[in-house]
């Protein structure tokens, strides 16, 4: 019942639904939960509810197991009614944000930029994900993901631990010669990616760090 917690005197799940709201408007949010309780609190709210599976073990998951209620709602469209043609359009012009519920504290910012991402005339890519330069205390912070990018912003891996590892320097002073980067748990996914969840295995590496996002 974490996200039933109040701060400020409001639960924790309604601060980050009016979070969303704000950013994309309430009629494009939706929650996905297996808690009746969360149900119909967020119902009395007027926030759409879709219930899923309590075998779900991570948010992309969860959102994947109901991508097509999920398009239902914000598009009108069944997936097994259309042809082979609009449904992959419908998918590649698609753009889902997984929000975690326990994070109040967000930025609607950086929803708004997902959002624009997906609307560039180019095609958008299929996973976006917001990182953030780290201070050199939380470098070495298992609790805290870091995200290895390239030249061009493309995210390499994730990992608890530090990366890239800087050799002959000690760790305290390893920032000094690289930026690190955190992972902000926001992913915004092209349709089609979650529409395949199902079909892709568990990855070894995904299984070690337990992040989601290495699948």
């Amino acid at each position: 019942r974490k996200v039933l917690e109040e701060i400020g005197g409001k639960p924790m799940i309604k601060i980050v639904l009016e979070i969303c709201a704000d950013a994309v408007g309430k009629n494009s949010v939706v929650l996905c939960t297996d808690s009746e309780e969360l149900k119909k609190n967020s119902e009395d709210w007027g926030f759409k509810v879709i219930m899923t599976s309590k075998s779900c073990d991570s948010g992309s998951q969860r959102i994947a197991s109901v991508i097509d209620e999920i398009l239902f709602i914000v598009r009108g469209k069944r997936l097994g009614e259309l042809d082979d043609k609009t449904k992959k359009e419908i998918l590649i012009n698609t753009g889902i944000i997984n929000v975690q519920g326990d994070q109040p504290f967000l930025d609607p910012k950086i929803l708004l930029n997902i959002c624009n991402r997906f609307t560039l005339p180019e095609k958008s890519p299929s996973v976006i994900t917001p990182i953030y330069p780290l201070k050199s205390k939380d470098i070495h912070n298992p609790n805290v993901v870091k995200t290895l990018v390239s030249n061009r912003g493309k995210a390499l891996y994730f990992s608890r631990s530090a990366i890239p590892h800087v050799r002959d320097v000690k760790e305290s002073d390893w920032y000094k010669y690289n930026t690190y980067w955190g992972h902000v748990g926001i992913y915004g996914y092209r349709a089609d990616v979650l529409n395949e969840w199902k079909n892709l295995d568990e990855s070894k590496l995904e299984s070690l760090e337990k992040l989601e996002q290495l699948k």
